[in-house]
């Protein structure tokens, strides 16, 4: 019977999902015995995975020394799209396979985006406070707002990085009424009204930059000083990419500067962030703590998928 170790549970599944899914085949029978760890510190990993067929992990790292430790694995399942924790060509030397899991989430951080951009946009949540604490109670007029806001309608909603995510947020933008531009390594619109630019045209245009691209050396703090500074005054940038695409340090002196109006963001360069982090408590800053990805849906699929993965190390075991 296989052995199948998840290492850090608790971002994909903390209670709300059925983990024996892992442990069935695709007509019920059990095919393996599961022990999940909610979280592993460093120094547990070979201990509680040596014995392991099958290792399920989400952000912790495994390197070269701690891969060439689990003789009996066969068999790295990564819950999530990256697979930059994993010292694949370790993996590859001892014929271990690794698979990853993609396009379970794009629906919810599409959504996500959106819930930012009116976080931005129409404040619910800071008016929300304000009738609690009973202003329109003693208000003498029948409605108020807290400042001028803007219908995104007309709007140029601009998409740096444009794949499953990036058309997701693109077709959302078009139901609103929005114009959408996009750059990418592709210029293929995907079928959709979308008009492909530069990226010093992405800047300039967008009044709600959103950042999509995969973090790479190329694109890695793609937004800092200068890039800010071809924006306009009155635009929004969203990240619910990879928190390196931002120089952190820069966007919070722009913001502070008003060189730009907002951001919210939902992805830092390091996650939690620390505690001195200059972008947290800026009046013009919304932070979530890495959530666009947990719906309840798409960390289903995700789990699924896992579990999909594992079927076909079957398969390929039995060839």
């Amino acid at each position: 019977m296989e052995s199948i170790v998840v290492l850090d549970g608790h971002a994909l599944n903390p209670g709300d999902l059925d983990w024996q899914i892992l442990t069935k085949d695709k007509k019920g029978r059990t095919f393996a015995e599961l022990t999940v760890y909610a979280r592993t510190p460093a120094s547990l990993v070979v201990e509680r995975a040596k014995e392991a067929g099958v290792i399920i992990v989400n952000k912790i790292n495994l390197t070269a020394e701690v891969i060439a430790q689990l003789p009996n694995l066969k068999m790295i399942a990564i819950t999530a799209t990256g697979t930059n924790n994993i010292d694949s060509k370790a993996a590859n030397k001892h014929g271990i396979l690794v698979k990853n899991v993609v396009g379970y989430s794009s629906n919810a951080v599409a959504q996500h985006v959106f819930a930012l951009i009116l976080g931005l946009t129409n404040q619910v949540e800071k008016h929300n406070a304000t009738v609690t604490n009973l202003k329109w109670s003693n208000h003498p007029d029948f409605c108020y707002f807290l400042s001028p806001w803007s219908e995104l309608a007309q709007k140029t909603l601009g998409i740096f990085g444009y794949g499953n995510i990036g058309k997701k947020v693109a077709e959302i933008a078009l139901a609103f009424g929005m114009k959408v531009i996009a750059f990418n390594r592709s210029s293929d619109p995907l079928g959709l009204p979308v008009r492909m630019v530069s990226k010093t045209e992405l800047l300039q245009e967008s009044d709600i930059l959103s950042l999509h691209a995969p973090l790479t050396e190329e694109t890695r703090y793609f937004i800092h000083q200068d890039t800010i500074s071809k924006m306009k005054p009155s635009a929004l940038l969203i990240n619910t990419a990879r928190g390196a695409l931002i120089n952190e340090h820069e966007l919070s002196q722009s913001l502070i500067n008003q060189v730009i109006k907002g951001a919210a963001l939902d992805v830092m360069t390091s996650e939690p962030p620390k505690s001195n982090n200059p972008l947290l408590g800026l009046p013009n800053c919304l932070i979530t703590p890495h959530m666009a990805w947990t719906s309840m849906e798409a960390r289903q699929k995700l789990l699924t998928n896992t579990w999909e993965n594992i079927l076909e190390l079957g398969k390929l075991s039995k060839s």
